[in-house]
């Protein structure tokens, strides 16, 4: 008989902590969606896309020296001079994405003698710096919606 109650209160226990999961999982469901990245204007299929998602703007417009922290880091395949990336279950708030063609794989943003990128780089709303990466502001974008898609194209030098 007492095993019979142990065995009882523990399938009790786990009805209630799974209950309780899927209810929180549920809840951030509704403020997180799917986030689909689309971008355009490769040299080449070599190498990978290197992708930095911002959500703080004191972070976005740190100099690399200052050690900036993305919101999320991750890269993507490269296809026919076209790369596609889904980020899911991303919460709802104020983005902006910096990215670059690592056609090399060494993880880092190749430049010239005079500082200019020797790979492709680009950002949301398909932002451009004076000399330098756009602000926070004019990359920015909200992201509100179950299943919304952000396109950009690479500026290549």
């Amino acid at each position: 008989m007492s095993r019979l109650i142990v065995v009882f209160l523990s399938v009790f226990f786990l009805l209630i902590s799974t209950n309780s999961y899927s209810a929180d999982v549920q809840k951030r469901s509704e403020n997180a969606g799917n986030l689909k990245l689309t971008v355009t204007g490769f040299n080449s299929d070599m190498g990978e896309l290197s992708i930095s998602i911002w959500d703080s703007e004191e972070e976005f417009d740190k100099g690399e020296d200052d050690k900036p922290k993305p919101f999320m880091i991750d890269t993507a395949l490269i296809k026919d001079k076209k790369s596609e990336k889904i980020f899911k279950n991303i919460p709802f708030k104020k983005y902006a994405i910096k990215l670059f063609h690592d056609e090399n794989k060494n993880k880092d943003l190749d430049t010239n003698f005079m500082g200019m990128p020797d790979e492709g780089f680009g950002f949301s709303n398909n932002a451009m710096g004076q000399f330098g990466p756009p602000p926070f502001g004019e990359a920015s974008f909200d992201f509100n919606k179950s299943d919304m898609s952000i396109q950009i194209e690479l500026t290549n030098f």
